[in-house]
């Protein structure tokens, strides 16, 4: 990925965002927290301040059956591998309870992952659509300045806030969400004839972010 004459997708979907917007950094919403020696933990941008306790979130939003609308969602699932083989977490994400951080609220929110489809396999990612059970609309990005939603596996046993709930991950692996819409109630039964084929083909592996530079004195 390093070397400039890869023509590989991410390679090139890099090269061709340094061409177009040569004044900004392009950069990616993740990355390696190590925890020891041989364990990594996979964090989001946005959640780092509140991980370090830099800043203090909300506890986790439990999901209100009584008030749910239903969310069709693309995106990537980045499988765990040291702790499953053939995606078999992705295969345990059917009817599981997961989460997400909204910076806005400072808050986890709940969600509940009704079924899957996988659109595409490379490596240890899917690019996958969801139905979702949630009780508000998730924070998609705009554009390629904002941050994927992150999904990742509630565990309540090791707490309700974003700084215990992320060390899931050590086991699970995680959904990185670009785009959905809802969907109405009495279409879930048939939801994966709502899927837009030019949503699955827009679905990069790897997604990069447009960041501004940091003006230097």
């Amino acid at each position: 990925m390093n070397d400039k004459d890869c023509s590989c997708e991410t390679c090139r979907q890099r090269e061709k965002l340094e061409l177009e917007f040569p004044e900004k950094e392009i950069g990616l919403q993740y990355a390696y927290w190590k925890l020891r020696e041989d364990i990594n933990l996979v964090v989001s941008a946005e959640e780092l301040p509140y991980i370090q306790e830099e800043l203090k979130d909300k506890p986790l939003q439990i999901l209100n059956e009584e008030k749910v609308q239903y969310i069709l969602a693309y995106g990537v699932f980045k499988s765990q591998t040291e702790f499953h083989q053939d995606f078999f977490d992705l295969k345990l994400s059917k009817m599981g309870t997961y989460f997400y951080f909204n910076s806005e609220q400072e808050q986890c929110l709940e969600v509940k992952i009704i079924d899957y489809t996988v659109l595409a396999k490379q490596e240890n990612e899917a690019k996958v659509c969801l139905l979702l059970k949630a009780n508000d609309f998730l924070p998609f990005p705009k554009n390629q300045e904002e941050l994927s939603v992150t999904l990742s596996m509630t565990m309540s046993e090791l707490g309700n806030t974003i700084k215990n709930l992320v060390f899931s991950r050590i086991e699970y692996g995680f959904f990185r969400l670009d785009s959905g819409k809802v969907i109405d109630k009495d279409k879930i039964g048939h939801w994966k004839k709502q899927i837009s084929s030019k949503k699955c083909f827009e679905v990069p592996f790897k997604r990069f972010l447009i960041i501004e530079s940091e003006e230097t004195d």
